[in-house]
Parts: structure tokens; sequence; C-alpha cells
């Protein structure tokens, strides 16, 4: 980092703000002083300069106290102003008004922005304390509001709406949902960070009192303009373009990517190429070349041209959405630009690191977005790995060497932060973005911005260019889709600990710096051994416009505008505008000034320099080591000799993840989003929320669950099979375990097609079935009761469609489970009639012959002699069957089993009363322990040897 103090700063303030927002109290102390002492020894054996190691010193102490200051003051303001306790807010019905701070999103039935609040008062519970008018107490603060539309036509109102507008009404505040399953998204935190701590909830658009911004001297006119400028712009796109090519379109060009068809999304998603839907730097380097070669044609000075981008550039920003990647290169861009507007020298790597600085001194909480880090990350590591790469692929043509190094440095560097926030990689990414990015950006992009401006110039000439452009757009989501079909290279990974991020880009970083000298060593020497390079004739012999030229490239900008030929200026095509742009990266690489300079014009004098054995042997030692971790990361979290039992959090609904002693997985239920009655069309929307894609296949992912073993269907209701189509298409999974009948209900037909396509095997399980996934599991199917074979009159072997059964609570699947000496006994939703068919077979069952298949019949139940004399058989634990309804559970069914801990999976503040304090009351009075989902969240339980260990997300509130 010698020559870049603002990098080295920078770093600094990092360190210091990432400890104050993970740590507090003692722990960020200690923390802060380990730090702070390992700096200190650092600076100290680089012989750093003892003032610049006290500012660097400074630097940690300072971020830390500037983000525990920002996130004291991060409170609500609400509670005081409504002279309550913060308990008694959530639920409290109160009248508003304040300004709209955000873009109106109308989606379906719901619309959705954030209020400044300017005044709030309470209404009381009766009608006539509603009406009663106080007066407003004055309040400052952001609420996340969200309205629920009671007719179509309130649509339109609500879309009328716009940034800066005044409005008021009545609403229901509540807290943000936090996470409520180990690891899952956390909403609340989300808005903490966006320093929002309320959702206000109304009904009804018709009965806001609206009042729109009639003065141009407003905070918010630019973002208005903003929003109706893009809301423009993105009607155009739809006028020209049919879907799902308009909402493509309109990602791609405008950045507005809530649009792009879910399905699309998905596809690109997998392949790692999501990064071309959204608006980037890549995108700003575009807009800054396009710009400067179309005011070149106008024969504009170079001065003026750049002073006419430097003003254009927040403009464009603004246009695009201005989400966090865009604003650091729009900013870089500018630094660029005036500092090559001045004749200043330049340095890519600082001036990133002085657009971090300054993000992050505008909003601290900038540390932990997503966009952020990844645009940060990757142009930073493209800045200092570019070099490294380069020269193994000197002997490629030029304008497939630049192409080739970006994807390779792009993907190695994004791989780690890919598998930390979205726990899943494809092998295929590497080839699909080699293919897809240039071709996309600087022929897809330039022809879409191309058509909204003949829009607007020559309508007619519009049509050629958008059919040739949805040609282009349908081959390549035909290839896309058709490279998803290689399933075996898609990479499920668990989370990993942001220490061993930081440990790959070290590993890697010392690896490729080797890799680049071994090479180096390897070339023809220029000179003969015996011939000497005296330094200063050396420098002499490099130009001086050639040593300017680089030293001043701004890596968002993608533009030299010192080019021998200034005719030449402007945007380049395809892989050797790539090429150029990112071999101008080398004056961001980590090496001296000089180092840099000779690694291009004085390779031979370098190569002198032999690659020794010593560096051979790091070489392998290093190569081993990242490989050995890579491994170990993949394998996932689990601890071999314990299983674990995950009651995961769905809202009213059930799934249970099963992890065996050997890492098996096992899901039992998949939950689901339950609708009551047929939805009108225009309440649908675009993406709306569903358990599978939404909650359990993110979560799924984040564990490291590769495969499923087997997906246990308990029975056929939306609730608990409604998420489980979403699984099968993003999980593995060996077996599908069922009772062996169906509905006729659409969302069970889609499951079933699912899984015939995902070539499943598929098993009907009934009393008497045993299912061993390993050594240490044994599960003991104990209901259905044995049906009869499916088959014919005519021909005994023909197998007869499955059996519709519409009612399934009676035949669900119930099993008993034997893990590390801890048995478990999984009910579904078996109704009080079931149950007692179940007791009364375990008292009269008899031997029943034992089958070689992998799900055979047992020799006897547990619990029954052979004899068939019953006997007490006591459980450990008990998962309650139909969310603790009070048509299960009964006093005979907790007499013979005796759980010591029950569990109860139920929605929070569900319709149906679950579970039923009836059923509670039994449980208690049978000395079982109760954990419930909706008041603990997830509920983990952990056995090991016969011990039992057990936490939840939320916490036990009795």
């Amino acid at each position: 980092m010698k020559g870049r103090p603002i990098a080295l700063f920078c770093v600094c303030w990092i360190m210091g703000s990432s400890a104050a927002y993970l740590y507090n109290g003692w722990s960020l102390i200690r923390i802060l002083l380990g730090v702070l002492l390992l700096l200190g020894i650092f600076l100290y054996l680089q012989q750093v300069q003892r003032v610049y190691s006290l500012v660097l010193l400074m630097a940690v102490l300072v971020s830390s106290c500037y983000m525990e200051w920002t996130d004291v003051r991060n409170v609500s303001k609400l509670p005081t102003t409504l002279n309550v306790i913060p308990a008694e807010v959530s639920g409290m019905a109160v009248e508003v008004e304040g300004t709209i701070a955000s873009k109106v999103k109308v989606d379906g039935d719901r619309a959705q922005f954030v209020l400044s609040l300017q005044g709030v008062r309470p209404l009381g519970s009766d009608d006539e304390e509603k009406e009663r008018k106080g007066e407003f107490s004055d309040i400052k603060e952001k609420v996340q509001v969200q309205i629920k539309l009671l007719e179509e036509g309130e649509q339109e109102t609500a879309e009328g709406w716009k940034r800066g507008d005044q409005i008021q009404f009545t609403g229901t505040l509540e807290i943000p949902g936090g996470a409520r399953n180990f690891g899952s998204f956390d909403y609340g935190q989300y808005l903490h960070r966006l320093h929002i701590h309320w959702l206000l909830k109304g009904k009804g658009a018709e009965g806001i009192a609206h009042e729109p911004l009639e003065t141009w001297f407003s905070k918010y006119i630019v973002f208005r303009l903003s929003d109706s400028a893009r809301k423009e712009l993105g009607s155009q796109m739809e006028a020209v373009f049919e879907e799902p090519h308009a909402g493509y379109m309109k990602g791609l060009v405008i950045g507005i990517g809530d649009e792009i068809d879910a399905d699309t999304y998905g596809d690109f998603s997998k392949l790692g190429l999501t990064h071309i839907l959204a608006i980037s730097g890549m995108h700003v380097a575009i807009y800054v070349s396009g710009l400067l070669f179309l005011l070149s044609l106008l024969r504009l000075s170079k001065e003026t041209a750049l002073v006419v981008t430097f003003l254009l550039i927040p403009f464009y920003v603004l246009l695009s959405g201005s989400s966090p990647s865009v604003v650091r290169a729009g900013i870089m861009s500018m630094m660029g630009l005036y500092m090559t507007r001045q004749g200043l020298m330049k340095d890519g790597l600082n001036i990133l690191c002085l657009t971090a600085l300054i993000m992050l001194w505008v909003d601290p909480y900038m540390l932990v977005n997503v966009s952020f880090q990844l645009s940060f990350l990757v142009t930073a590591g493209l800045m200092i790995f570019v070099p490294l790469l380069q020269p193994h692929f000197d002997a490629w043509p030029k304008w497939l060497s630049g192409t080739a190094v970006i994807t390779i440095a792009a993907q190695l560097l994004s791989f780690p932060m890919t598998v930390f926030y979205f726990n899943q990689f494809s092998l295929l990414s590497f080839g699909a973005n080699f293919l897809l990015v240039s071709f996309i950006s600087f022929l897809i992009l330039p022809l879409g911005a191309l058509v909204l401006l003949l829009v607007y110039i020559w309508e007619p000439a519009v049509k050629p260019i958008v059919w040739f452009v949805s040609w282009l757009n349908q081959w390549t989501f035909d290839f896309v889709n058709w490279l998803n079909t290689f399933d075996q290279f898609v990479l499920i990974w668990a989370k990993p600990h942001f220490i061993i991020v930081l440990i790959y880009y070290l590993l890697l970083y010392y690896l490729f710096q080797l890799l680049k000298e071994w090479k180096i060593s390897k070339q023809p020497l220029p000179l003969s051994s015996e011939d000497t390079v005296p330094l200063t004739p050396l420098l002499q012999s490099v130009q001086p416009d050639v040593r300017r030229k680089s030293h001043t490239f701004s890596f968002a900008s993608g533009f030299d505008p010192f080019r021998t030929n200034e005719k030449k200026q402007g945007l380049l095509s395809g892989g050797t505008r790539l090429q150029q742009v990112f071999q101008a990266v080398q004056i961001s690489s980590a090496w001296p000034e000089l180092e840099s300079l000779f690694s291009v014009q004085g390779a031979g004098y370098f190569a002198r320099k032999p690659f020794t054995f010593e560096k051979r042997i790091t070489l392998i030692i290093l190569a081993i080591v990242l490989l050995a971790g890579l491994s170990i990361s993949y394998q996932g979290p689990y601890r071999k000799g314990e299983g674990t039992v995950a009651f995961i959090d769905v809202g009213q609904g059930d799934s249970i993840l099963i992890t065996t002693p050997t890492g098996k997985h096992i899901l039992v239920d998949g939950g689901g989003t339950i609708q009551f009655g047929q939805q009108a069309s225009w309440k649908q929307r675009r993406d709306p929320y569903e358990v599978g894609k939404s909650l359990l296949v993110p979560l799924l992912k984040k564990r490291g669950v590769h495969k499923l073993d087997a997906v246990i269907l308990s029975h056929a209701d939306q609730d608990h099979a409604g998420g489980l189509k979403a699984v099968f298409e993003n999980i593995p999974v060996s077996k599908f375990i069922s009772n062996g009948t169906i509905t006729e209900k659409p969302f069970y037909q889609e499951l079933i097609q699912t899984v015939l396509e995902q070539k499943v095997t598929m098993y009907e399980v009934s009393d008497g079935m045993e299912y061993r996934p390993d050594s240490e599991t044994i599960l003991s199917f104990i209901a259905p009761e044995e049906n009869l074979l499916h088959t014919s009159a005519d021909n005994a072997e023909a197998i007869s469609p499955l059996p519709v059964l519409e009612e399934q609570n009676h035949a669900s699947v119930v099993f008993l489970m034997e893990m590390e000496e801890v048995s478990f006994l999984f009910s579904g939703d078996v109704d009080s009639a079931g149950e007692l068919d179940i007791l009364d077979r375990i008292k009269n069952s008899a031997d029943k012959k034992q089958s070689t298949s992998e799900i055979s019949h047992t020799n006897s139940v547990n619990g029954s002699n052979n004899d068939g004399k019953s006997k007490m058989f006591p459980i450990d634990v008990l998962k309650v069957a139909h969310h603790g309804s009070k048509s299960s559970t009964t006093e005979e069914w907790l007499n013979y089993f005796q759980p010591r801990l029950s569990v109860i999976s139920a929605g929070v503040n569900n319709t149906y009363g679950h579970p039923h304090p009836i059923v509670t009351e039994r449980l208690e009075e049978h000395e079982s322990e109760v954990f419930r989902t909706d008041t603990m969240g997830e509920i983990q339980i952990r056995v090991r040897d016969g011990k039992i260990q057990t936490r939840s997300i939320l916490g036990s509130e009795k």
C-alpha cells in the first residue's frame, strides 16, 4: 500500500466501523485494543512515519466512535411524542400528517412508501373519541407506510402520489418483523439501518387527504423529477416492447429492476448474471465513454467535453436509481474527470477509497449494504488482480485476453461474497459471464438506449430495432435457460464466517502474485545475460506522455484522455475496449510506482530474478491450503455425531429439517402460503411472497443443504405442501415420501408434476414401514393404516391411479424417529380419531414380515409386545398435531406417549386461534415442556448420546 495513504486510511476506517457495528460494550473495547495493538506492530515493522501511524490509529478510533454515535442517535421518538412506553406503541391507532419521502410503489392491492412524519396524534378505541380532533404533536421521524387498496380504482389514485406530496390519514403502528429463523432475513434490522423503526398500516386510498407539491423550492424536487423521468421512460419501454422483454429492458437500461419477470431473474441469478440486470459501474463507464465520444463528434475541445460530461454524470446517477454501485462509479468518474481536466496525477485505488470514505461519512450503515460491499470489493479487486493475471494471457489476442482476464478476476473476487449472501455458485458462471457480459453491455444496452432516444426523435425507426433487440433477448433467455438445465454445476454453500472470506482474499492475492513472478521468470530475456540495465537511461527511454498516461486512468470512467491520437477518443467496442480499460488498471496494483512501470516497459529486467525453490514450495502450499479450505467450507457446518431437528417458523404451517449425525438431511413438510377464496386479478402482485421460494429455499441453502436425502409430506394440505414445489425446483431431492393419496387442488397437481419432472423417486408409506437414512437414525411409520395396493381387478400387476382424498388430516403420515438415543414423534395434522386408531393398532399389532427394500416393513412397532399386550411408550419430543388444534392431542395420546418436550408449530396471531388453550393446558398437566413457534420463532433441538439441547431464536415468553 506504499504510495497510497488514502487507501490505507480507508482500510483503517472500515476496521473501526466494522468493530463498532459487530460488537458493543466491553467486547468492543477489547476488540479495539487488539486491533490497535496489531495495527501498531504492523506499522512499526513497516517503518511508517510516526505522524502517519498516529493518523491511522486515530482513524480506527474515530470511525468506531462515529458508528457508535450514529447508532445511539438512531432511535424512535414516537413513544415519547405519544407519551407512552415503547411496548404500547405497537397496535396503536394514530392519525398522521407528513411528506412522502420515497417513490410510491403500487403492486396489486398494496401501495407502500416512506413517510416523513410532521405530526401525529393517537386515536381512542371508541368512535366518539376518534371523532375528537386534537392538536397534532410535532415530530420528525420516518415510517414505512403500507396501504391496503380496497378497490381497483384506488391503484390509479395511489400512482398519482409523488415524493414531496403532503398526506394525512389514519393507520395502525406496528413493529417491523425481525428474523424468526436462524439466518433468515431480518426486515426490522434492514429498516433500522434506514433509520425507520415503525410500520404504519392503513386501509383504502380514497380516505387519504392528499396535497400535491406546488413549489420548486423543495429538497424533494430533484428526486421527484427523477421519478417522473424514470416512469416516463419505463412507459415508453412498455409501449415498444412486449413482456418479458419490456421488464428486462427497463432493468437493463433504466435500472427499474423490480418489474423484471421473476422466472427470467431467477435464471440469471443461478448463473451469477444479476449484475447485468442492475445499473452498475459498468453502465456508468459506458455512459461516460459514450458522452465523450458524442462530444468529440461535435468537435468540442477536450477540456469542454470533460466539463460537460462531469456535469451530466449526476443526472445519470439519479435517472438510474442511485444504487450504491452507481453512486460509487459516479463519484469516481467525476473525480477522475476533474483531475484529468486539471492535469493532476491520479491513482484509481486512492480514488476508489476516497469515494468509499465519502459514502461512509454520509451514511455509516452503508458499510453493511450488499451492493456497496460488492461494488467496492470487486472494483478494488480488479484494480489489484488484473495486473497479476495479465501476464498469463499475453499470448492471446488482445480483444480476447482483456475479456478473459476481467471475467476470471471478477468471478474469483465475487465468489466469496456471492456464497456469503446468496449461498449458491454455478461453475458455468465463468463461461456465461465471458460470453454474455460484453454481448449485453456493448450491443443490447446501447440498442436499448437508442430505442428510447429514437422514440422522441423519429419513431418509425424504432420498430426494426425493437424486433432485432427482442430476437437477441429471446436468444439470450433461451441460452441462459439451457445453461440452467445443467443442475450438477450449481453448488450450494453454507454461509461462511467473514474471517474466512478475508483469508480467502489474502491467499488468492499471494497465490497470484507468486504465479505472476513464476510466469515472468519463464519469459525470454531481451538482453544478454552480460548486459546491464542502468536505471537512468531506462527512465529516460520512457516518454513523458506514456508515463503520465499510465498514471492517469479513472477506473469508473473507462476513458483515457491521453491517447496519442485524439481522434480515436470515445467508446471502443467489445473486448478491445475492455482490454484497454483494464490494462490501464495496472496503476492500481499493490507495487510501487516504478515496478508498475517496469512490468510493462522492462519485463526482461525483472525476469533476471529467478523463481526460487522456496517460492515454488510456497506456491504449492498456498494452492493446497486454498483448495482444502474451499472443500471444508463446502461440506457445511454440521457436527459429526450430533443430530439436529429444526422446527422452522413458516407461519401457519409445518416445516421441519432433520439433520442426522452423519450429515443426511430430511425435510418434513414445506409450509405454504394460505389463501382464502379466489383473489381478483387486480389484487395479484408481480412477485408475491411464497413460503417455499421466499423463506424455505434460501434458509436451506444458507445452512449448506446441498441435497435432501428425503422429503416427507405428512399430507397434501396447503400449509404443509405449498412450499415444496420451490424446494424441488431449487434443491436436489433423492426421495419423496407421502401417504400415497392426492388432491385435485391445483397447487398439489403442480407439485406432483414438478416431482416427476425432477425424476425424484416416490414412495408410499403406511403403518409398519421404516426408513433408515443412516446407521444412527431410524424412522418407523405408524400411520396411515396399511392400504391395499392400487391394483385393478383385471390385472393384478397393473397399477391403478392414486386415490383422490380431499380431507387429508386423518390420513396424515405419522412416524417415530430414534436418533442418538432420543425419540421423536411427528404427527402431522392427524385428528383425534386418527390418534385413537393408531393406539388401537399398536395395542393389537403383530409381527409383520420383514422386507428388503430401503423403505421397508419392520417386525413390530416399538410400544407393543409380541403377545399384543400394550405398554406405555414414553418419548422425548412430540410434534403436536394440527398446530395445537383442540381436535387433536387427546388425553389417551398423551397418556400413552408421555412426551418430555412438545413443539407446536403455529403462526403469529393466526385466524384459527392455534394453539387452543385446552391443548396447552393438557400438555402442562402431563408435565411436558411446551415450545411454540408463534412465540419463540424457530426451535432447534440438538441431540447427542441421549442428551438434548434446545434453543429458539426469540426465546420463550413463559
